[in-house]
């Protein structure tokens, strides 16, 4: 199981876009995969089936499945009130449980996700018992509703909200760039989960790690995986993906300065960058906000290779350029709420 710091133990996010599933929780659900963490699931009404069908058909691959080592997600899915479907994964075995043997069975997971949350089927009460009764689980939760964010959010160590804004300087035809900033955890997780919805769309996307090239990160090894499995099922779209950088993490703990090599490795990937916006869509280029912000590269270098992208791209990164932003189409601000 991986760490996580006590103050941000249970999570809960405001994000008034989730539609069948939330993007968050799509790249919550990979990252804990590749990390080898237990995960329960938790969906409502089947909602979140194109999802929760991709983890069944990866998880039917042996090969897949070996490369993740600890591949466990159960998936529960609220019928209604009283009857709860469960998928064990990656058994992909299928039976019904009444709540009561689904709360007892919580206390077994590393990660508990409440997706798309639904006060029908968990009531507030619930929500803090499902916190109380589990102390060695995460227990991370996302909802659309502002009012039931509000009533519920006191159970919750951290509190996050995703904000939505369009820049009305420039049109549609002029930027197809989505900017994710904001001092909280789940930027790439928000990225990744909407690259894969576009995936499960039959898109052909490409993932791009800038400054990321330590093996620490689950959701990379979750997706050399699946890069794997693409080649060998067409269910979907095609995926790509490349994890870059020089190692940052060493005994002596993490590397801050930047040597000459980082900006070779970054100046590399910028060039990476430019051939797949002429040919895939969306591309996430992941920290590339932060590749500019640590001064990696400049500004000057990468603005003429984003400027009048046709297909889609997503930035990520805590702080970006204000030139950066002017071009941005839409820019997601995920923040955290004191």
């Amino acid at each position: 199981m991986s760490s996580f710091n006590i103050k941000e133990k249970n999570i809960i996010y405001l994000d008034p876009k989730t539609s069948d599933f939330s993007n968050i929780a799509a790249g919550l659900l990979i990252q804990a995969i590749g990390n080898q963490r237990s995960v329960a699931y938790i969906n409502f009404e089947n909602k979140a089936i194109k999802l929760t069908n991709f983890i069944e058909n990866v998880s039917l691959s042996y090969s897949f499945v070996k490369a993740l080592n600890r591949f466990h997600v159960d998936i529960y899915n609220f019928k209604d009130e009283n009857k709860i479907s469960k998928t064990i994964i990656p058994l992909v075995e299928f039976c019904m449980i009444s709540t009561d043997m689904f709360y007892n069975s919580l206390n077994n997971y590393d990660l508990i996700i409440i997706d798309n949350y639904n006060s029908k089927y968990m009531s507030n009460i619930k929500i803090k018992s499902v916190i109380e009764n589990n102390p060695k689980a995460q227990v991370i939760l996302i909802t659309a509703n502002e009012k039931i964010f509000k009533n519920i959010s006191i159970h919750f160590n951290t509190k996050i909200h995703c904000k939505y804004t369009k820049n009305k300087t420039i049109t549609t035809n002029l930027s197809s760039i989505v900017n994710i900033v904001g001092d909280a955890m789940g930027k790439s997780l928000y990225s990744i989960g909407y690259l894969l919805r576009q995936f499960l769309y039959k898109k052909d996307v490409k993932l791009i790690y800038f400054d990321k090239g330590d093996n620490i990160y689950g959701d990379a090894v979750f997706f050399k995986a699946l890069k794997k499995w693409v080649i060998e099922n067409n269910l979907y779209g095609t995926f790509d993906f490349v994890k870059t950088g020089i190692k940052r993490y060493t005994t002596q703990g993490y590397r801050i300065e930047n040597t000459i090599l980082d900006r070779k490795e970054a100046k590399d990937t910028l060039m990476l960058l430019k051939t797949a916006l002429k040919k895939q869509t969306p591309v996430v280029a992941d920290e590339l906000n932060t590749i500019i912000y640590k001064n990696i590269l400049k500004i000057e270098e990468i603005l003429p290779i984003l400027n009048n992208v046709k297909n889609e791209l997503i930035i990520t990164g805590k702080t970006s350029h204000k030139e950066l932003l002017n071009i941005s189409k839409d820019i997601i601000d995920i923040n955290l709420i004191t």
